[in-house]
């Protein structure tokens, strides 16, 4: 037989239970880097015959959002430190709470800059397009420099460039977050190329008017009969 007293249960035996949940929590990672984000998961519990937990209370120094009443939150942390979390867990018999001092460590993450192209042997007078993936750290701001480009030079994060002269150039970007900046230089990075000439076929008549054909440079002359007249294109 069990018997209900104050948010207790009194068995058989006369042990008694407590009905009220137990706190309980972790998290996907504890050490992030400034603006990353971390999962909460809850593991949190209750005693056998003890009623559902039916509500979270979760609390994040220096966390976005700083409060939470979902189950299983999501945090950024934005600014570099150690910070507790606290979660209050609730059910129809009462409340438990626990709060672990600096349980996340934040990091002043480094940015780091690099970049991509869409091509880096472009045909003369034709474009690039150029994709920001700098990593550590969220950009901000960007500058550009492009040898033989135009623009020579770009603030934007993914520029179109213009290479109108046959050559080998670099390419530089500095990107800067928050309080640092970092600056990569690809040497010989785009190499423009003669742009591809249009085939010209030319055809003759002999004196039977035969169609004659010349296919490519260094090949044989045909005629339409399939003669071959044994001279080479130059």
């Amino acid at each position: 037989m069990m018997i209900g007293i104050l948010n207790t249960i009194l068995t058989k035996g006369g042990s008694v239970i407590n009905l009220k949940p137990i706190a309980n929590f972790d998290a996907n990672i504890t050490t992030v880097p400034d603006e990353g984000t971390v999962n909460f998961t809850d593991l949190s519990t209750v005693p056998p015959g003890a009623p559902a937990i039916t509500n979270w209370s979760w609390t994040f120094a220096g966390g976005t959002p700083a409060t939470s009443t979902a189950q299983n939150p999501s945090v950024q942390y934005l600014t570099p430190g150690s910070y507790d979390v606290t979660l209050e867990v609730t059910n129809s018999e009462g409340s438990n709470t626990k709060t672990i001092p600096a349980f996340i460590t934040v990091t002043d993450a480094t940015i780091v800059a690099d970049f991509t192209a869409n091509t880096q042997t472009p045909a003369e007078g034709t474009t690039v397009q150029f994709t920001d993936a700098s990593y550590g750290d969220t950009a901000e701001s960007w500058n550009w420099t492009f040898a033989g480009g135009t623009p020579a030079t770009s603030t934007v994060q993914n520029p179109v460039v213009t290479y109108n002269t046959i050559g080998n150039y670099d390419v530089t970007l500095q990107v800067f977050d928050e309080t640092s900046s970092d600056t990569t230089t690809k040497l010989g990075f785009i190499t423009v190329q003669t742009a591809a000439q249009p085939l010209t076929i030319n055809t003759w008549s002999n004196t039977w008017n035969d169609s004659i054909y010349v296919p490519t440079t260094g090949d044989t002359w045909y005629n339409t009969n399939n003669d071959t007249l044994n001279q080479n294109v130059a």
